[in-house]
Parts: C-alpha cells; structure tokens; sequence
C-alpha cells in the first residue's frame, strides 16, 4: 500500500502511559545498539540477559547474555541448563552482536541476530553452535551515509523450514524521552531450503514484537504498534475501539488490522507453542483495582478461552512459551518503582512452580568475550 504521512496524535499523547515500557521491551528484545543515543554503561562491568526460550524438550534456556560495561551491542548467545546450572556460552561470528537466539522445533538449530550499529542479519546454527548459516544479507550502503538495514528477532516454523522475522529500515528520534529508536517494522519470512524472502506485512509498524507461526505454519501473530496507513484518522478510531489490544494475526495475505482477542488493556507481545495456546501480557492495574506503578502480568489463551498466569506487581518485559505449551519463562522488573533490574523466571504454564533462575554471571565471564564454549 502507498502510506500517506500521518499525523502522531492521541496515540503518542498517551504513551506516557503505555509506550514508555513497550521502547523498553523492543530494545531487549533486539538486543541491539541504536536503541539509546548514548546507552548507560554498567561501570561495575556485570552482565544483562535478554531473550530466554526454551529447547524443544524443556531441559534448557537459550538467551543472549550482555556485556552492559560495553554497550548494548556485546551479546554472545548462551544456554543455560534448568536441571545442573550447567552454561555454555557461544559467539558463532566474529561480530559484537549475537541476539534473540531461539531454538528449531526439532532443536538441532538456533536462529539468531547478528549484527553491528545499524545493520544486524538473521543467522542459523547448529544447537552446539558450528555450521553457521547466514539467512539475510543487509549490508552497510556503499556511500558515507548510514543506512538503517536492522532485522530481528526470529522464530522457526512448525515444520522448521523457514525463519519468520521483523525488518526496520529507519531510526527516528523518540516520541518521548532523548536519543533514537528503530521504526517501520515488517514482518518478513525466509525459505531456510532455498534461500527465498517474502515480505509478509506491509504496515511498516512503529513498534513489533517477535512473530510466531501458528500451528497451521501459514497464518502468524504479534503485536504491532502505529501502523501507517492511508486513512489519517485510522489510529484514534482504533484506541477507542480496542483500547491498545494490538495482537494481530495475518497469513501475510489477508492482513486485517484487527486485533485476535482483546483482553483489558494493552494486550501484547504474544508467543505461541505448537498446540496453539498464546502466551501474551496486559496492563492489570484496572483489573486488580489500584493504581500507581502500572503492572505487565501474564495470560494464557487456549481454546478461545484466556487465563491469567501471574500476580507479581511486577513489568513483565519478556516472556516465551515452551513448544509443547507446558513452561513459561520470563523476564521481569519487580522492583515497586522500576529501579530493580531484570529477574529471569520460570513456572509451569498453569501458574504452578515460579521459580527465580540466578545465573551464574561470574562463571559466564570467566569463559571471556569473544570465546565458543561448547
């Protein structure tokens, strides 16, 4: 479609509210520079995490492991094991950037993002880390100029024959707050046989999360952010209709801008397993009667029927659904005011077993930068 230039409107007057956190979700969930004009650095030189999923059997975690006294742009891909402790910490190129890694459905191979800066490509490899495979190929423009060529956060088929992910060709200054973010986000889809791409959406969102397939391995969900669209007064009519419900789900073909379920406010960031059961969060400072700090909790949706996972009180930033539907892990700052930092968490996707994980970060860097550890 042809976008004619719109304007910012009630949508970005109310992102005091809810857009703050979802800036805050994208750059961890792309763990790439850019997301900051000049990115806070971790004098002490500890590290962050961003991105867990689970291996297909449930036995381990994959996420990229940060070294925030470098930037935002260090991450090496690491695999953490729930039943020892056991880590391995893999950095498969020679590049700063190794993020949202994630595994296939038969857990032979982990997807990736590679990159540096403004450019950042879809990368497969092996489970152990060796026969790496580039998928995309954005490259630096040829002139002085720096083009913004950014694609992430992917995600495997059903049957494990193609990568689904989000490309952003633009880097604009923040709505809200200083430094720069990335925008215009599609979703595209590449064949891991052949090597063909095809563009899925075509909506160049503001903001998206993670696409998944659903079991079908045709139609996808995400949420997404601003659309731009022909029709200027598009967006308003949507926050009164929806009220910030902003899950999607497309076949890259019939891509009706209306969101799959609604569930309070802010329904966002799902993730899917292979029986088709939606892991998503939501605002529910309104459903729980208080106000202050707003909190991201947890929900399930199966059957057409949608429960609620957590009570934590917590900004739940990141979470990922097993394959078999049956663990959930997450991310979350639990601290009152927001100051406390990330926690990594899992628990049973009933809301049974929450656990903490504590990572061994003094171990993780011993093994050094720029090493594989296998």
């Amino acid at each position: 479609m042809t976008a004619k230039p719109r304007h910012e409107g009630k949508r970005f007057r109310e992102s005091t509210v809810s857009l703050v956190p979802l800036l805050a979700v994208l750059c961890l969930l792309l763990a790439v520079s850019g997301c900051h004009s000049t990115p806070e650095k971790d004098t002490k030189g500890t590290y962050g995490f961003i991105s867990p999923t689970f291996s297909p059997d449930n036995k381990k975690i994959v996420l990229a492991f940060c070294d925030e006294s470098r930037g935002y742009d260090a991450c090496d891909v690491v695999t953490y094991d729930l039943s020892n402790g056991d880590v391995q910490r893999l950095k498969p190129t020679e590049s700063r950037l190794h993020g949202a890694p994630i595994y296939s459905p038969d857990g032979t191979k982990i997807a990736f993002v590679d990159g540096e800066g403004d450019v950042a490509n879809v990368f497969v490899m092996s489970s152990s880390g060796d026969n790496v495979r580039q998928l995309t190929f954005r490259k630096k423009g040829a002139s002085g100029k720096t083009e913004v060529k950014l694609d992430a956060v992917p995600t495997f088929s059903p049957d494990g024959e193609r990568v689904i992910f989000i490309r952003s060709e633009n880097k604009r200054e923040r709505t809200f707050g200083r430094g720069k973010m990335f925008s215009r986000w599609d979703a595209y889809e590449v064949d891991l046989k052949t090597g063909t791409e095809r563009k899925l959406t075509d909506y160049k969102f503001y903001m998206m999360s993670r696409p998944y397939y659903l079991p079908d391995g045709k139609h996808f969900i995400f949420s997404g952010d601003g659309p731009k669209v022909e029709d200027l007064g598009f967006n308003d009519r949507y926050e009164k209709t929806y009220r910030e419900n902003r899950i999607f789900i497309m076949d890259g073909k019939e891509n009706e801008l209306k969101p799959a379920f609604q569930n309070g406010r802010h329904s966002s960031n799902p993730a899917v397993s292979l029986d088709g059961t939606v892991l998503f969060t939501s605002i529910t400072n309104k459903m729980d009667g208080i106000g202050g700090t707003y909190n991201y909790d947890l929900f399930i949706r199966k059957g057409g029927q949608t429960n609620r996972l957590t009570s934590m009180k917590a900004m739940i930033v990141e979470s990922a659904i097993s394959y078999d539907g049956s663990r959930v892990v997450f991310i979350a700052d639990t601290d009152p005011e927001r100051k406390g930092g990330p926690s990594l968490w899992v628990m049973n996707s009933d809301g049974s077993d929450l656990k903490e994980i504590k990572l061994p970060r003094d171990r993780l860097r011993q093994m050094g930068a720029g090493k594989t550890v296998k």
